[in-house]
């Protein structure tokens, strides 16, 4: 389904900006793909402003969805080294949305 909605969007000429990518990996991450969301979140550090925390957030939530729970733990770490702004809620609502 998300396939052929880019396709459509491609067709009448709608970047891939960083909100249609934050909304993909968001899908992609609910759904455990996680080769999809790495590639997205490749895609996001060409940013300016690099990894959003919400891209940090949706890893978390892919890693959970498949049972690794240790890496998603190292990828809170990994939020809160870079962003400087991971707290507890964020990691809540991560684990709502996960669960």
């Amino acid at each position: 389904m998300i396939v052929s909605l880019r396709e459509e969007m491609e067709q009448v000429g709608i970047e891939e900006g960083k909100e249609v990518l934050l909304y993909d990996l968001r899908v992609f991450s609910k759904e455990g793909d996680m080769e999809e969301s790495e590639r997205i979140c490749l895609k996001l550090l060409d940013f300016d402003d690099g990894l959003p925390t919400q891209a940090f957030v949706y890893k978390i939530v892919a890693y959970v969805k498949i049972g690794e729970f240790t890496k998603s733990m190292d990828i809170f770490g990994e939020m809160w080294k870079l962003r400087g702004s991971a707290t507890v809620s964020e990691y809540g609502t991560c684990r709502i949305r996960s669960g």
